[in-house]
């Protein structure tokens, strides 16, 4: 036939999945995408600019640190200038002329020298313009000896193991904290060497600074908010050169931080780290190292109020973050039902037809390219139905036509069969008639041959000789080969094979019927016929096989195949 028609197959349950998993539905999958495109650059930019903020924020912290630090390390420089200034004006006049005449005659100066020095220091210290910040002012001389204080106790005492005894007898000098003699707190003395016309030392004006002074300077608090503090550290010690703002910091105490330990290595610097209270808190701090008090200067606020206004910011953002995200998830879902609800119709309209419903068409509203879609897809679908009507009449037809086919040539292989049957028990026949085996006498089988002797009929004709020998109890097999046109090496092998063969089954064999040609033939292959008794004709070997046989009888007109 012209046109060949495909079976129609069921549609395979497993070639598609009958439900869509939820994380791979369009729906979710738009969701996901419009709320990726809305918070994957917030989640990009705002980690850079919370970093930023955080730095921009800890900058600002420390410039501001770093301005207070500046302001205070400046007030402590004409501090101490100022005081130095003011022991120096103490000095000069009018106390030096006074004092240079009372120690012209010492053994009648020491009241005098006393009361003149502690008028002269209460008159300086009342007057208006005056920076005398000293707890103590004293005199003494060369060898040491207080000769004059503003502190009676301290008259008679002696300097000479202090610190700044040998420096303040060669020129003006500040002596950096340290701990006096007999005492637990740290001074700061401030000498001014008085000198007679000829430059010699005579004696030397010195001050007890007022650290007071220096703590209300520390404990200034202006620009450092509610958590920030200014204080000193000497590098005697690490004790507290100022009183610290906390409650429970003594002064006497060693203490290490990050800043502490820089400062009072001389290195100036800002960091965040752990500052000296206990427990330790967090803290922003600038250091400073201040050579004249030899003592460490630190600004410090606390981490958390100075990030305060970033973390506000962070706070902020991870709010607008999340505002994003949920309206994102709003419009996405909105969209996401109006893009995927059209699609998942025609996903279903597909699906009826993979299982065989052509009945239900899809129904899409818009005028989108999905609406298009959903039309050009009813309309193959109505073509679809029409095919496939036309195309089942086709199959009925065409299912006709085969069966009817299929009928005759079922008649005909059954008309085949039967022919061959036919045809093979006539070549069974043809076979016998071929090799016939005739009782011409009791216990005397005759085999005329007639034809070719090819392997088929030589396995025949042995078949058959030793079938009739077990039939008829023969004892002689005469084999008439006057029929045989040729005799050849196979012929000969077939005859000896048949004759070994007799024997074994108690019989002998007499060949007869060599015509002259064959027997040349024979002499001249060099065939060898000694195992076969031969005769020259058909009666010689029926007389032979009767001697053989020790017998006679009738001969008989019957074949056996």
């Amino acid at each position: 036939m012209a046109d060949t028609l495909q079976p129609l197959s069921e549609p395979s349950q497993s070639s598609s999945p009958t439900t869509v998993p939820r994380r791979h539905r369009i729906r979710w999958r738009l969701i996901g995408l419009l709320i990726g495109v809305a918070i994957i650059p917030l989640l990009v930019i705002e980690p850079l600019t919370l970093y930023l903020i955080g730095r921009q924020s800890q900058r600002q912290t420390v410039n501001q640190l770093e301005s207070v630090v500046q302001l205070k390390q400046s007030q402590i420089e004409r501090w101490l200038n100022d005081n130095l200034t003011a022991l120096q004006v103490l000095a000069v006049e009018p106390l030096n002329t006074e004092l240079q005449t009372l120690l012209a005659n010492p053994a009648q100066a020491a009241a005098p020298l006393n009361q003149t020095f502690r008028s002269i220091v209460a008159a300086q210290s009342d007057s208006a313009a005056s920076n005398l910040h000293y707890s103590l002012i004293f005199f003494y001389a060369p060898d040491g000896r207080i000769l004059a204080a503003s502190d009676d106790a301290q008259i008679g005492k002696t300097v000479r193991l202090q610190p700044y005894f040998e420096q303040s007898l060669i020129k003006p000098h500040t002596e950096p904290p340290y701990y006096g003699v007999g005492t637990s707190d740290l001074q700061v003395v401030v000498s001014y060497p008085l000198r007679d016309a000829s430059g010699a030392t005579i004696g030397v004006v010195a001050g007890q600074l007022n650290l007071q002074v220096l703590a209300d300077i520390m404990l200034e608090r202006s620009g450092l908010g509610e958590s920030g503090e200014t204080y000193l550290v000497s590098l005697e010690s690490n004790y507290l050169l100022t009183p610290s703002r906390f409650p429970g910091n003594v002064m006497q105490q060693s203490y290490h931080s990050q800043g502490i330990d820089q400062s009072l290595a001389g290195q100036n610097g800002a960091a965040i780290y752990a500052d000296y209270r206990s427990p330790p808190q967090q803290v922003v701090g600038v250091y400073r190292w201040v050579p004249q008090l030899e003592a460490g200067l630190l600004a410090e606020v606390d981490v958390d109020e100075a990030f305060a206004g970033s973390r506000e910011v962070t706070n902020l953002s991870l709010i607008t973050t999340l505002i994003t995200a949920v309206l994102a998830a709003m419009i996405g879902l909105y969209a996401a039902t109006n893009i995927a609800g059209p699609i998942s119709a025609l996903t279903a309209g597909a699906r009826r037809i993979a299982s065989g419903d052509l009945s239900v068409p899809v129904n899409v509203q818009g005028h989108d390219e999905i609406s298009q879609l959903a039309h050009s897809f009813n309309t193959m679908t109505e073509q679809v139905r029409q095919n496939q009507s036309g195309l089942e009449q086709r199959v009925s037809e065409r299912t006709a036509a085969l069966e009817q086919t299929l009928q005759e040539r079922s008649l005909l292989l059954k008309n085949l069969q039967d022919s061959t049957q036919a045809r093979e028990q006539l070549e069974t026949i043809i076979r016998g008639l071929s090799i016939p085996v005739v009782p011409v006498l009791e216990g005397i089988l005759i085999m005329p041959l007639i034809g070719e002797l090819d392997h088929q009929r030589a396995a025949a004709m042995t078949s058959a000789i030793l079938a009739a020998i077990d039939t008829h109890r023969a004892r002689v097999v005469i084999m008439d080969i006057t029929g045989v046109p040729v005799i050849d090496t196979h012929t000969a092998q077939a005859l000896i094979q048949t004759t070994r063969s007799i024997r074994l089954l108690g019989a002998q064999s007499i060949l007869v019927g060599i015509r002259p040609e064959i027997a040349e033939t024979i002499v001249s292959l060099g065939l060898h016929l000694k195992e076969l008794e031969i005769c020259a004709d058909l009666q010689s070997g029926v007389r032979q096989a009767m001697r053989l046989n020790g017998s006679h009888g009738a001969v008989s007109t019957r074949s056996v195949n």
